[in-house]
């Protein structure tokens, strides 16, 4: 096991035990000194330390955010417990900070953190049905990071663990982040030859199928590629309907999801009820389950709902707004 070299200090005089500067990386990668910055760089230390119990969360969640790409790889191949550390980091911070800190990572080491966060997982879904886990493993709050990297790098993820991993299983599992609006140009993007795409979907065993219905652009394509197979083109058809009512749902609960991120506020019942007056109450609940998924609505605000959207009167958000007035 390399245990590492420990410094008091590294050259933007941070020490073993304080947090590290916020701006560390902008400040490293805008200077003429950088290589020698970096080679003063004791973040690696610092979460060692934070292993052994020495060293405080918060110091050790800075190193972790601010660790330079080539120290975090070396980090990570020493043990399996680092392993562990960086992946539990990687589900724990904004998103947009880790997907930065893993599109810097190599194939090899994203593939690793994804095969141990893949078993946590599924273990986690075996054993913890209460946690109602939804079905795949990018729809969790602390995978949220994957759908970050660039699409360019998810594409070359793929093929690595295609043609170096020999993993169709693993592989098959991203398709889900490659956007609908360009899966067409998958095969470019990747690198992979029809063939090589077909055996990837198939990886996807009993999950092939849920997958148009995880994104339902990538429907027309799973088509044409399977044109010359009986079976799962029969299968394929028959999901059409499905498939289009799918994406119905998809694309209202995505502008409400926008409407909410864009205003940072909850969506009012009568704004609800005006988006979805008019769909078929089964449609419209298949859109509040997916909204209460998203977190955008609570469990009495779905059943409120429903129940206007089915008896037609509005005595509920009538009483739901006096109830919200005369509160403390």
């Amino acid at each position: 096991m390399t245990s590492g070299i420990r410094r008091p200090t590294c050259m933007l005089d941070t020490g073993l035990h304080q947090k590290c500067l916020s701006n560390c990386k902008t400040v490293v990668s805008d200077n003429r000194w950088q290589t020698r910055l970096v080679e003063s760089c004791i973040a690696p230390e610092k979460l060692r330390q934070f292993q052994r119990g020495k060293n405080s969360f918060g110091v050790a969640q800075s190193a972790f955010l601010q660790c330079d790409p080539g120290l975090m790889e070396s980090f990570i191949r020493e043990t399996p417990e680092h392993l562990e550390l960086v992946r539990y980091f990687l589900g724990t911070q904004r998103p947009e900070d880790s997907g930065n800190i893993a599109a810097k990572l190599k194939p090899t080491t994203l593939c690793e953190i994804f095969k141990a966060d893949f078993k946590h997982f599924q273990e986690l879904r075996r054993t913890r049905p209460d946690l109602a886990m939804r079905g795949n493993y990018f729809l969790q709050k602390t995978t949220a990071y994957w759908a970050r990297l660039p699409v360019n790098q998810i594409c070359d993820l793929i093929a690595y663990i295609v043609r170096t991993e020999k993993d169709m299983a693993t592989a098959a599992q991203f398709i889900v982040l490659v956007p609908p609006s360009i899966i067409s140009k998958f095969p470019e993007l990747s690198g992979l030859s029809e063939q090589e795409e077909r055996e990837l979907f198939i990886g996807l065993g009993g999950d092939l199928y849920s997958l148009p219905l995880l994104s339902p652009g990538i429907y027309d394509h799973m088509l044409k590629l399977f044109a010359d197979d009986p079976e799962t083109s029969m299968i394929l058809g028959g999901m059409e309907e499905l498939v289009k009512r799918r994406n119905t749902v998809i694309t209202i609960t995505g502008s409400m999801v926008d409407y909410y991120n864009k205003n940072n506020a909850r969506l009012s019942l009568p704004a609800l009820y005006s988006e979805l007056f008019g769909i078929e109450v089964e449609l419209a609940a298949e859109v509040l389950n997916q909204l209460l998924e998203d977190h955008v609505i609570s469990a009495g605000e779905r059943a409120t709902l429903l129940e206007i959207l089915k008896t037609g009167k509005l005595d509920y958000i009538r009483q739901a707004r006096e109830d919200l007035l005369s509160g403390p």
